[in-house]
């Protein structure tokens, strides 16, 4: 504790002293340089996925299905599924949506071909055209039961961007 020359008290604590040190500064600058240059040891992606091209609003369509009329399907822009608004008609017969949101699916796209994994174990395998505005494939379940998975054809679909 020191005390004022008219008596009270000045300040109470350590003192710090804070030493001038280059070689540790240009350590840090180094370091910070070298983490930007890298880029993949921050898990950034400089160019974007594959499944980028996913982006946006899909329709998706099956001939011989008969739970839904189709499902809209919402891409963000790395191409993770986000969102499902499923048509479907009711036992009376009147049409009702279904939406899930909040969803995190991660579809593959590798090349012209694609697979996007939905709820409900409904999988969507297809080839896109070349203006990657449509992929048109085939439709199944996959359910799994302790270590057997069983597949069931659904036929032919088709996902066109809205």
């Amino acid at each position: 504790m020191e005390r004022s020359r008219s008596g009270g008290v000045r300040s109470v604590g350590l003192r710090i002293r804070w030493r001038r040190s280059r070689g540790g500064a240009w350590a840090l600058i180094a370091c910070l340089a070298f983490a930007a240059l890298m880029g993949g040891a921050c898990e950034v992606n400089v160019t974007p996925p594959a499944e980028a091209v996913l982006a946006g609003t899909w329709l998706l369509t099956g001939e011989q299905i008969s739970t839904f009329i189709d499902k809209t399907l919402v891409f963000n822009g790395s191409g993770r599924l986000t969102q499902i608004t499923t048509r479907s008609t009711n036992l009376f017969g009147s049409e009702q949506r279904v939406v899930e949101r909040d969803l995190n699916l991660n579809p593959v796209v590798n090349g012209s071909n694609v697979r996007i994994v939905l709820t409900g174990d409904l999988v969507f395998e297809g080839t896109f055209n070349d203006g990657l505005t449509e992929a048109v494939g085939k439709l199944q379940t996959e359910t799994t039961w302790f270590n057997t998975t069983i597949i069931t054809d659904q036929g032919p679909g088709k996902i066109v961007k809205q």
